[in-house]
């Protein structure tokens, strides 16, 4: 996949609550975005629930076999349930 822009998601924090996630890389083999964020100050349970990735204005593009413009820009409820929930300390 290529980027462009700073994409965000949002990241539930049971004590913070919505906290901004911005795209900062892809993997290395490209097929999947790493978003980053501040943890938060206390212990916090966090979440992420199904959502579309905010673009803010920028792309993302599929380059896999046919390149397609804001492909999969969605967390289906499936992919939040699967992801379940993390307990957190800021070091």
């Amino acid at each position: 996949m290529t980027v462009t822009g700073a994409p965000t998601l949002v990241v539930t924090g049971a004590t913070a609550g919505a906290i901004t996630a911005t795209y900062s890389s892809t993997t290395g083999q490209g097929n999947v975005l790493i978003f980053s964020f501040t943890v938060p100050a206390s212990p916090d349970t966090l979440s992420i629930a199904a959502q579309s990735i905010a673009l803010a204005g920028g792309t993302v593009v599929e380059t896999a076999v046919t390149p397609t413009v804001n492909a999969d820009v969605a967390i289906s409820a499936a992919i939040a349930l699967a992801a379940g929930t993390k307990t957190v300390v800021a070091a």
